[in-house]
């Protein structure tokens, strides 16, 4: 696998440590000293840089998401997959008129009047890792 690319990590860290909005990610990587610890100067952290970044990679994201399963489940081979766990969650702040994804739909939290994606999510029964995953527009049913 590549090494990564200058702000890659430093997403990775902002999402696990401290999650905010692309919007404010400039000014997280000021706050957290990432010039100092990485050379990387807070405004190459931009919204605009990083949302370009993620739109380049977005046509790839299976076959990532692919890799680091399958990396994972080489390297930490005592993963029990027998029984996988399939779960469904909706919600989502903001307006986004144009999205295909973001719709009214059925609310599993009860909030009839919020906007929702829908997230399938597979994870492992027994240590809960997280297998794969897909995004649904908030109107599709989970009956299927």
């Amino acid at each position: 696998m590549a090494d990564p690319r200058p702000g890659d990590e430093q997403l990775v860290l902002n999402h696990l440590n401290d999650p905010c909005p692309l919007l404010y990610i400039e000014e997280w990587a000021e706050a957290r000293g990432i010039l100092e610890l990485y050379g990387i100067p807070p405004d190459k952290l931009n919204d605009d840089r990083v949302g370009r970044a993620l739109d380049a990679i977005a046509p790839y994201d299976n076959d990532i998401e692919e890799a680091i399963v399958l990396c994972v489940l080489s390297r930490f081979g005592k993963i029990d997959t027998d029984q996988i766990i399939w779960d469904l969650t909706s919600y989502f702040e903001g307006d986004y008129d144009e999205s295909e994804l973001i719709r009214l739909g059925y609310s599993r939290d009860q909030k009839k009047d919020k906007k929702q994606a829908v997230v399938e999510l597979n994870v492992t029964a027994k240590e809960g890792i997280p297998l794969c995953h897909r995004l649904l527009p908030g109107n599709a049913s989970d009956q299927k």
